[in-house]
């Protein structure tokens, strides 16, 4: 090997290296309990990736998924370190709309029994002719977030077989949960999600409910919420009160609110797991200092609730329950 091909190979080491070593999550970003999967390197691929879609002529916006042709091998690799420190092999494969998916979607697919290579698989958009290149990004970016959590979860690489998607446990598998954790935190930490944030700068007191804006901003919350539970539930709820504060305090720097606690309102979400025992939805009314009123004789957490605390606006007739 002469000296330039050797200063060659040293150089992609050297990169190689890099680009495992921003797969740490920063000290910047929230602890959520979740997976930690790098928005930068989801977001370089699938710009990657969509690049070699074909447009719409005279559209550059407009994705012609018709015009695709599906290649024989795969367009793009990425390694991945997983949670244990295994470097692992991603390879890319984009799927036409005659694929059996329904939706845009994604799987990963194990290179056989202990493993460490697999093929990604990634739906542009199943009987459409044209997508618009935001949403199939946006769309994408999701996707591409669960499956790479999955990849960089050991027990991915394991002997056993995945859960079918039909399966009534599908959600609840941990491999599954932990996927879906990473995927929901993406979204919530989205700018979709942030715009969806809303306080009064004059009473920030009067602020989004942490429920209602996650349901609102990650459709995986919205679709798991209902077929999860137990302490599988208060995992994603810790999640998002994490999320949540984090995006409280930017909203409040942003706005100049000041606070002489830096997390006013922490455990908000957390403490909603009673929600999945005591209050559903349905059953609570929201009063202006996020307090949550519950209209049913159920218990909270196993406990009496207590009644509503003496405060300048009456409370509603009922039992104080989950948010407080």
């Amino acid at each position: 090997m002469g000296r330039q091909q050797h200063q060659q190979v040293l150089r992609a080491l050297r990169a190689a290296a890099a680009l495992l070593a921003k797969q740490d999550r920063p000290k910047s970003a929230p602890r959520t309990g979740a997976l930690y999967v790098p928005p930068r390197l989801v977001e370089d691929m699938v710009d990657k990736l969509i690049g070699l879609l074909p447009r719409v002529l005279g559209s550059p916006d407009l994705i012609d998924v018709k015009a695709y042709v599906p290649r024989m091998r795969p367009v793009e690799s990425l390694t991945v370190r997983d949670a244990r420190g295994t470097d692992r092999k991603i390879w890319f494969s984009i799927v036409d709309n005659k694929s059996k998916f329904a939706g845009i979607a994604g799987m990963l697919s194990v290179h056989g029994t202990h493993a460490v290579e697999a093929t990604l698989f990634l739906v542009i958009a199943p009987n459409k002719s044209v997508v618009p290149v935001d949403e199939l990004k946006d769309k994408w970016l999701s996707v591409l977030t669960h499956e790479l959590a999955h990849a960089r979860d050991p027990e991915t690489w394991a002997a056993q077989a995945g859960i079918a998607h039909t399966s009534p446990d599908y959600t609840s598998d941990p491999r599954e949960v932990r996927a879906f954790l990473a995927q929901m935190v993406h979204e919530l930490q989205t700018d979709k999600a942030y715009k969806n944030f809303t306080i009064d700068v004059d009473e920030p007191v009067f602020r989004s409910d942490p429920l209602t804006w996650a349901e609102k901003s990650s459709p995986t919350w919205y679709s798991v919420k209902d077929t999860i539970s137990g302490s599988v539930k208060k995992r994603f709820l810790r999640a998002i009160s994490d999320v949540y504060n984090d995006v409280l305090e930017k909203k409040m720097k942003q706005l100049g609110i000041k606070s002489s606690n830096p997390r006013p309102f922490s455990n908000s979400a957390r403490r909603a797991s009673a929600t999945d025992a005591a209050c559903s939805t349905s059953d609570r009314v929201k009063k202006p200092a996020k307090t949550f009123i519950c209209s049913t004789s159920q218990s909270c957490r196993g406990k009496p609730c207590r009644p509503a605390a003496a405060s300048r606006t009456p409370a509603p007739a009922g039992r104080r329950c989950g948010l407080s």
